[in-house]
């Protein structure tokens, strides 16, 4: 999916920064704050970032609930905050989750 919204964006004519998990670890605070520090501005966000540990509920371990629920809702949180810091100084933006 987000190669597919690269292609989109880029060929409507936007400069798109597509940070791989090497990059930009979005449950992490320090990661996301390094990522977006010094961003001169930013017109859009697309929290593209998630993953799936599919497993009955009974059977899903501890472990796995948390890894999904910290890059799927963390991750977004972290990332929409960050990305506000610089919106809203700028006067628009958009967040898309």
């Amino acid at each position: 999916m987000a190669r597919a919204i690269r292609r989109h964006l880029e060929a409507e004519g936007w400069r798109v920064m597509a940070p791989g998990r090497a990059a930009l670890d979005v449950t992490s605070s320090r990661s996301v704050s390094n990522y977006f520090t010094g961003l001169p501005s930013l017109d859009l966000l697309v929290n593209n970032a998630g993953v799936r540990r599919d497993a009955i509920l009974h059977q899903q371990s501890g472990e796995e609930a948390a890894e999904v629920i910290d890059v799927n809702l963390r991750g977004t949180f972290l990332c929409s905050r960050a990305a506000a810091g610089i919106m809203i100084p700028q006067g628009f933006g958009h967040i898309v989750n």
